[in-house]
């Protein structure tokens, strides 16, 4: 049996009500399915020592994949952006760090009306005016979004303040 699910409260609740450190990414059906042997290799050594972890491999940043270029600096959180903002106002809420970078990702099948909806209630609970710099996963190219309302639209409105 495979199951799916998103991790983002547990990950963020270890970490922040237990500080147990977590990896949010990939997981192990993905390697089962699709993944290099040597992301495999990558995922085995940062479990037998966290300290010593520099990243994985990952394919080149294309320009057309920048909103804004730069650099950025700060602690590393984030986790799947609908669960975010559900859990907003409950004991479960992730607590943004001053000056962190924010990592978001949602389901290939989330459209561009809750990519919209979902990063405005973000800005609207002043997590955008915590962080230092903002990094999206994968938005799936069969994404819809309304007419004259593509990803860099909504960022261009929602993402004015980082």
């Amino acid at each position: 049996m495979s199951v799916n699910q998103d991790i983002t409260t547990l990950c963020w609740n270890l970490w922040q009500k237990a500080n147990i450190p977590t990896i949010y990414g990939l997981n192990l059906r993905h390697f089962a399915e699709d993944t290099q042997l040597s992301e495999f290799g990558q995922f085995q050594k940062t479990l037998a020592s966290s300290q010593e972890f520099s990243g994985f491999t990952r394919k080149p940043i294309q320009e057309f994949q920048v909103y804004r270029s730069g650099r950025m600096s700060g602690l590393l959180v984030g986790g799947n952006l609908a669960v975010m903002c559900w859990l907003l106002g409950t004991a479960f809420a992730p607590e943004i760090p001053n000056g962190a970078i924010l990592f978001l990702e949602d389901d290939i099948e989330t459209n561009g009306y809750y990519w919209q909806m979902y990063l405005t209630h973000l800005k609207q609970a002043g997590v955008f005016e915590k962080i230092s710099g903002l990094v999206f996963g994968q938005v799936d190219k069969g994404t819809v979004f309304q007419p004259k309302s593509s990803f860099k639209e909504i960022l261009d409105i929602v993402i004015e303040s980082i």
